[in-house]
């Protein structure tokens, strides 16, 4: 059986909160070239991933693109109240005739003003993320499948 080396498979659940988001594109190339976006939250776990793939996907250039949006609407967001200030004052200085609200509305944009307190990575989601990445290779070789039986007609013919 032929299996085209261009592909795509993507998967979407959400997750306490999460919408989570597997996208695998890949392209012709003799070799296995892989290019992963993964989010800051699962960093630690980019080498496992990228095991995955390349024991799965074995050739083309592929593109895995890994999503992480919080569907919480009052994710912990704080405020440096004392660092926003501090701005404040600074800019002040600078530039004392500008109104009080000009202020704090640049004030708000400087490093660390505002702050979101990023959960801790539970096992339950890492194996999540997996059984996602899984059902989303499962679609890509899918594809793949498809595509490769399309061209061995095409070469039958």
């Amino acid at each position: 059986m032929i299996l085209s080396m261009t592909g795509f498979g993507r998967a979407e659940e959400n997750f306490d909160g999460k919408k989570l988001t597997v996208e695998i594109k890949s392209l012709n190339s003799k070799s296995f070239d892989l290019n992963i976006k993964v989010p800051m939250r699962y960093k630690e776990k980019e080498f496992e991933i990228r095991k995955i793939l390349n024991d799965q996907l074995i050739r083309g250039k592929v593109d895995c693109y890994i999503n992480c949006e919080s569907q919480a609407e009052n994710s912990a967001v704080k405020i440096n109240q004392d660092l926003v200030k501090n701005y404040m004052s600074q800019l002040e200085e600078v530039s004392p005739k500008a109104p009080q609200f000009e202020y704090l509305k640049m004030a708000v944009r400087m490093p660390d003003a505002i702050s979101t307190k990023q959960d801790e990575l539970e096992e339950t989601e890492v194996e999540f993320l997996f059984k996602l990445l899984k059902k989303a290779i499962a679609n890509f070789q899918e594809f793949r499948t498809t595509e490769g039986k399309i061209l061995q007609e095409e070469l039958t013919k």
